[in-house]
């Protein structure tokens, strides 16, 4: 038995991998193998192979608290071809594997990419071309963490394009982020659908920087230390210099959802508040405030709390040992909690669900019907809350 729960994540992968071979014009091949076969291909080492391990996750303990992320590097690929949203490098009708993310072959992400380039679609592009849009860049979290995090191995080793193929048409706060960070928004090729295919003079990719022996975290990510650190200085650094009056923020921070109309979201949120505002807690709807103005209220708490939500990756601009409270109800990620553990944070989840437990997201592979069924509206019993207010 302990031989097959050993190996049945490889299996599971040995699977899909030979199913997606089989069906699709495209293979998916080890970069190893990739730089063997192609040695026009220059590799650039940035990282070697780093451990981490951190305190575990409170109310979700199964969920992996130490392992070792995967090596960070650079490709120059001349003539290279990337294709779709997701930013899908192509090396002669092959997906490179470390490239994709989250390491997870499946329905949801590549099947968009499988039909065969018609070689008039291909857009040329002279110069050199960065690739950092991946999947999932309509998240602030993953576009903060993540995108950004591929832009920062490029500036940590001073590496210079013409071009930047990224996705930031999907939601309002990606200029904003892209802004804010110094993006020419004119050198920026946006893909438009999951077909758009360029083809550079000089393709430099970037890898991901959520890759490590854990494999991936449908309900979290692990967030690669040295790019998370780049992100949170540049970005706190230029809040900084804008001269926001922090002043105006409160140091007890509540973070509403009511300004996510379709989301999920806790529906007596202002019963909650209520119990709050009491103890002197001002509410704040990230939705109101400007990116800088983000960072500087999180930089300027005490202490915070909010319901789990993309707004919370701001607790990277915190300082160290505030007081973070993360109230869940229907979804259990462990981002925020390996947010706070980077940042030296005071972190404490609390889990409000009635009839399921946490470890559940931990284990989504075996409860995926489960999960999906939730609820993504509550009503959070106030005693648990009450209970909460008493340990402050």
């Amino acid at each position: 038995m302990n031989f097959l729960r050993k190996y049945k994540k490889k299996f599971i992968y040995l699977i899909l991998y030979l199913s997606f071979n089989t069906i699709s014009p495209f293979k998916i091949t080890s970069l190893k193998t990739i730089l063997k076969e192609h040695p026009e291909i220059i590799y650039q080492p940035v990282c070697d192979e780093l451990p981490f391990k951190i305190a575990p996750f409170q109310i979700a303990p199964s969920f992996p608290h130490k392992g070792t992320f995967e090596k960070l590097f650079i490709l120059t690929i001349p003539n290279g071809l990337v294709r779709g949203m997701h930013g899908h490098v192509i090396i002669h009708d092959t997906f490179i594997e470390e490239l994709i993310w989250g390491g997870l072959i499946n329905s949801f992400q590549i099947p968009f990419n499988t039909q065969n380039i018609d070689p008039e679609t291909v857009l040329k592009v002279p110069g050199k071309v960065a690739v950092i849009s991946q999947l999932d860049s309509k998240n602030y979290c993953h576009w903060l963490l993540e995108i950004l995090g591929r832009l920062a191995i490029l500036e940590m080793n001073h590496i210079e394009y013409d071009w930047l193929y990224v996705s930031i048409e999907e939601q309002p706060f990606v200029k904003k982020i892209a802004e804010l960070w110094g993006i020419d928004i004119s050198k920026v090729i946006s893909p438009h659908d999951h077909y758009f295919t360029i083809e550079a003079e000089t393709l430099i990719v970037p890898s991901l920087v959520i890759h490590t022996d854990q494999g991936h975290r449908q309900f979290g990510n692990f967030y690669h230390p040295i790019t998370t650190e780049y992100t949170k200085n540049k970005l706190l650094t230029i809040a900084l210099e804008k001269n926001i009056n922090s002043n105006q923020f409160c140091k007890k921070v509540f973070i509403s959802r009511g300004d996510n109309i379709n989301a999920r979201k806790i529906l007596n949120e202002n019963e909650i508040f209520d119990l709050f505002q009491a103890l002197g807690f001002k509410r704040y709807e990230l939705s109101n405030l400007s990116i800088e103005e983000q960072i500087i209220l999180f930089n300027n708490a005490e202490i915070i709390i909010g319901e789990h939500g993309a707004g919370m990756t701001n607790l990277l601009f915190c300082k160290p040992n505030t007081k973070v409270i993360e109230i869940f109800h229907n979804f259990v990620p462990m981002d925020f909690w390996y947010i706070a553990s980077f940042a030296k944070l005071n972190y404490t989840p609390i889990n409000t669900l009635l009839d399921q437990e946490a470890n559940i997201f931990a284990n989504w592979h075996s409860h995926k019907e489960k999960i999906y069924s939730l609820p993504i509206r509550n009503i959070i019993p106030l005693d648990k809350i009450k209970k909460l207010i008493e340990k402050l």
